[in-house]
């Protein structure tokens, strides 16, 4: 079940993350230099365009963190998985997958956006089995 408490997305034109019962958990390894900072545990934190929406550490995604405006995340849009923030996504995935896919049999299929110049690959997979969060 989900509660009612849905926020619009920041600069993407849908609405993003209500909050769930349960907690999926995805680590992400590799990121070197400035993409060591996308390096952690992503906590899905509700769903975007009806697919799994993760922020670092669970904490909220619109809020500053780690010098940035937001906090980083991984979700779907515009037929692509995205890592970074919104608006400024630093490693894509384009393949159609209910779930983020994970494994380091993906770990080169991971692209760096040109944007950001970024060219270690990252490696992200899962880290536990979802958990029930009796926050809610």
């Amino acid at each position: 079940s989900t509660s009612e408490g849905l926020r619009e997305g920041a600069g993407c034109g849908g609405v993003m993350a209500p909050h769930t019962v349960t907690t999926e958990r995805i680590l992400v390894t590799g990121g070197q230099h400035e993409a060591a900072v996308l390096n952690g545990v992503y906590e899905q934190i509700g769903l975007f365009e009806d697919k799994p929406h993760y922020s670092k550490d669970g904490m909220p995604f619109d809020e500053p963190r780690d010098g940035f405006e937001e906090n980083m995340q991984i979700w779907w849009h515009d037929g692509e998985w995205r890592i970074g923030n919104t608006g400024d996504h630093w490693f894509v995935l384009p393949v159609d997958t209910p779930e983020v896919p994970t494994g380091e049999r993906m770990r080169d299929s991971w692209k760096p956006k040109r944007s950001r110049g970024v060219t270690s690959p990252i490696s992200i997979k899962y880290k536990a089995k979802p958990e029930v969060d009796n926050r809610f």
